[in-house]
């Protein structure tokens, strides 16, 4: 994912840290911040934030050049909060960081100043980017006990790329102060917009070659408590967002990524040898750019690197082909330079996935994307997105994060032109479970089995992509004993885990042992937790749903004249703008039950929450319905 270095820099310090008065430091807090505070109010959060501010200058005459300083008050109720006094600062390598100061005010007002020998430097961030250059400062506040005040600030001075494009002003827990001020010289424009929140604001207008100061402020802000299915954290928060100084517009945008490209795609002699020598044999453009797009995609090794402008500029093509790895954006500066050495258009394509939330197009930044795919226009005018880090994705398909999101495509002569990824539809996102049940003598001889297509069979195949045979099995046992716990499973076999053309196939054997009467709800068998999601009455979010899908359900059962099925099973249907569910019952041989619940929209806005929660309690009370087995008793 490109930009990963500095989105994930700004969520760091968006939630663990936190510019005052110069007041000496071994002096008490003002009395206005802790007075008529009711800690009672807040002792569920574990710890309440008093102040929360930075202030940003840019310095006149050098666009490249800012400095910073960070001040956060939390006090800590319990044991809860006290995750906050814990802190880290990322920074790059063009980022300098001093004059970090911290202290702990105890329940009786005794001082404990942070040890500048317990300030500590990491690397940020390995678990997700190999090579980086991002590290951290990182140290814990003394003395931290029930009923502590802990203060830190620090400086930060950034040199090079700068791009402060971003202010939080709210957290896991109640925030009292929050206040952002912004220095830069008044001839320089800007724009910003609010997100989520309602802010005051000021403006201390300047003449011309002096600095304009400007000061967003917000109060009482209510903790931000995350909830399953809610869109990504960066949409939903309080928050400032802004352009990037020197960023005036979206053409702005594509001007600067394609000036940090344009030399970096071109194909050297030995990338149009590996070009013509992938696509020798093909008969049509089309073909050739599968060979070129599967190539990039298998045989070239993703690994996130994030070097000062690394976080944006990709690598040369030559040097990612040689070296066989990169991430986003070097694999597709290759598949770029690759098509353009064989005649065929290629263009870069910036794209925010569906975990990082839908573009604000208000404010022009970069920063407002995380990921990099590729779209290729051939010479019949037909044109393929082309997402070349998805090892579970087919050629001529994006994977559903990619799906139906707004990008912005940068053209070759650097401009740049909005538009709409294709999505699938539901039907094309397909899971089938069919069960069958022949009852004998000994209990049933039963059988499973489970095809995912589209979305569906790419969730299952990242799942399972490294899982060992042995692994996959297991997980195929768990689906049947937890339907009967007495099962014993007698085959297993799961087909096209890596045949990513096709549906995934599953197909399993079993033999149960019964106790008569039998009682089954349906349930057992199709289970939908969807009503569960939406049970939380508080809820404010929308839902954010990955994809449109559809899901079949079937069971079919036989049995002999020693047995006698009674059920409360009808036909039924419930539809709305939303979703279709029905439900079917056939007697004629054997009872055989089949459910179908499509799925047709991305998001369940706000609004919606109440009525599509009442629709699926309705499926989940037609789940509740049952089948019971006797045996018929012969001595009548």
């Amino acid at each position: 994912m490109w930009g990963i270095l500095f989105c994930s820099s700004l969520v760091l310090l968006s939630l663990y840290l936190g510019c005052a008065g110069r007041s000496s430091w071994t002096d008490p807090l003002p009395p206005e911040l802790v007075s008529n505070l009711d800690d009672k109010e807040y002792q569920d959060y574990g710890a309440v934030i008093l102040l929360d501010e930075a202030e940003l200058q840019i310095m006149r005459g050098d666009i490249r050049l800012s400095e910073r300083e960070r001040h956060r008050i939390v006090k800590i109720l319990n044991d809860r909060g006290y995750g906050f006094a814990n802190v880290t600062i990322p920074f790059s390598s063009q980022t300098e960081i001093s004059n970090i100061r911290g202290r702990t005010i105890t329940p009786d007002g005794g001082i404990q100043p942070l040890d500048p020998s317990e300030i500590y430097e990491i690397t940020a961030h390995p678990e997700f980017i190999f090579y980086s250059d991002v590290k951290a400062k990182r140290f814990t506040l003394p003395a931290v006990q029930d009923g502590s005040i802990i203060e830190y600030r620090w400086n930060e001075r950034v040199s090079g790329y700068t791009n402060w494009n971003t202010w939080t002003f709210q957290s896991s827990v109640p925030v009292l102060q929050s206040r952002y001020r912004l220095s830069m010289p008044s001839e320089w424009d800007f724009k910003w917009t609010s997100q989520n929140i309602q802010v005051e604001f000021d403006s201390i207008p300047a003449p011309q070659g002096f600095n304009r100061v400007y000061e967003w402020r917000a109060e009482n802000i209510a903790p931000l408590i995350p909830k399953v299915g809610m869109p990504s954290l960066n949409k939903v928060m309080g928050s400032l967002t802004f352009s990037p100084v020197g960023i005036s517009d979206w053409q702005d945008v594509a001007r600067w990524y394609h000036g940090l490209v344009k030399e970096r795609i071109k194909p050297t002699h030995r990338i149009a040898r590996k070009a013509r020598e992938l696509i020798a044999g093909a008969e049509n453009q089309r073909e050739q750019l599968e060979r070129l797009a599967e190539f990039v995609r298998d045989h070239v090794r993703y690994v996130a690197i994030s070097i000062g402008i690394g976080g944006y500029q990709p690598h040369f093509a030559q040097e990612v082909l040689t070296k066989r790895y990169g991430d986003c954006k070097d694999k597709v500066t290759l598949l770029i330079a690759l098509a353009q050495s064989v005649n065929i258009k290629v263009e870069p394509v910036i794209i925010s996935t569906w975990q990082n939330g839908k573009v604000d197009t208000t404010v022009a930044s970069q920063t407002h994307f995380n990921h990099l795919i590729a779209r290729a226009t051939l010479d019949d005018s037909s044109r393929v997105w082309v997402d070349a880090t998805d090892k579970m994705t087919p050629f001529g398909e994006l994977p559903w994060y990619d799906q139906d999101r707004l990008v912005w495509i940068v053209r070759d002569d650097g401009s740049g032109v909005w538009e709409r990824t294709p999505a699938n539809a539901a039907s094309d996102n397909m899971t089938v479970r069919h069960w069958q049940l022949a009852l004998d003598g000994r209990g049933a001889a039963g059988s499973l089995e489970i095809r995912y297509a589209g979305a569906e069979a790419h969730d299952f195949r990242r799942l399972f992509w490294s899982h060992l045979p042995k692994q996959r099995r297991e997980w195929v046992e768990r689906q049947i004993r937890s339907r009967f716990p007495q099962a014993r499973i007698t085959d297993v076999r799961i087909d096209s885990v890596r045949k990513i053309e096709q549906p995934v196939r599953i197909r399993a054997q079993f033999r149960t042992r019964f106790e008569y009467p039998l009682h089954l709800p349906l349930d057992r068998f199709f289970a939908s937790d969807w009503h569960l999601l939406l049970a939380d009455s508080s809820r404010v979010y929308p839902i954010d749903i990955r994809y449109p899908s559809v899901s079949k359900d079937q069971l079919y059962m036989q049995w002999h004249d020693e047995y006698h099925i009674e059920h409360n099973i009808e036909n039924s249907a419930i539809q709305d703008s939303i979703l279709h569910w029905h439900q079917t019952v056939n007697t004629t041989q054997g009872l055989h039950l089949a459910q179908e619940l499509r799925l047709f929209r991305r998001r369940i806005d706000t609004l919606e929450l109440a009525d599509v929660k009442a629709v699926f309690d309705d499926i989940a009370q037609q789940q509740q319905q049952w089948i019971l087995i006797r045996k018929t008793d012969k001595s009548n």
